[in-house]
């Protein structure tokens, strides 16, 4: 997921079209962080493999607040562990208990 939001934080930095930036989730939290599945399988490969999806998040979340355009966290239901800082990445949030 931290690629896929990677590749359209980059292609919006390009886009001139575009002026602001909303980021919502579609399901019934914002985001409760990192794959846990994921991380047994990084787990597995030791210290090289946290060391690798801690640097991808940072980055992630580093390009966010780099962007030049403001980004608005539409925060609907929890936002926990890593969600939480891609929260903090954001220009501003916006937030409820539940989605709406």
């Amino acid at each position: 997921m931290m690629s896929i939001l990677q590749q359209h934080v980059d292609q919006l930095r390009e886009d001139t079209s575009v002026r602001v930036v909303v980021l919502s989730a579609n399901g019934p939290v914002f985001c409760a962080g990192h794959d846990l599945k994921e991380m047994k399988k990084v787990r597995e490969k030791g210290i090289k493999g946290y060391q690798q999806i801690f640097s991808q998040c940072s980055a992630l979340m580093k390009s966010i607040v780099l962007l030049p355009k403001p980004v608005i966290a539409q925060v609907e239901g929890m936002a926990t562990a890593a969600g939480c800082q891609l929260v903090a990445s954001c220009d501003m949030a916006v937030a409820c208990r539940e989605k709406v």
